[in-house]
């Protein structure tokens, strides 16, 4: 089909079947890329069995005590000027790398 010299015709068309393949192959990327978010989000969103995914909250004053505590330490405010009303479990919404950004914090 192509011999020693090229048109201008067969080198439009070399172009364009690249140009075509390229754009094929990425957008089969994108679809693949998709596919795998939906799975993911699939995932996350089914429910759990087994144990409960919160923990009851407690009515013991010495976790009241150390969370008023650790809250007036934080905003250097004296214990005696916190109220805590209510002290309950936060879901993790942070992966590895956010326990691990937490983790350094404290250290």
């Amino acid at each position: 089909m192509f011999g020693d010299s090229l048109t201008v015709a067969d080198t439009l068309l070399i172009s364009g079947f690249s140009i075509l393949s390229v754009f094929l192959v990425l957008l089969m990327l994108s679809y693949m890329i998709d596919f795998c978010a939906f799975l993911v989000k699939r995932s996350e969103t089914l429910p759990e069995t087994g144990t409960g995914t919160a923990a009851p909250a407690a009515n013991d004053s010495s976790d009241v005590l150390l969370a008023a505590a650790a809250v007036a330490a934080c905003l250097s405010v004296e214990p005696d000027d916190i109220v805590v009303r209510r002290i309950r479990r936060v879901e993790d919404c942070g992966g590895t790398w956010a326990q691990s950004a937490r983790l350094e914090s404290i250290r």
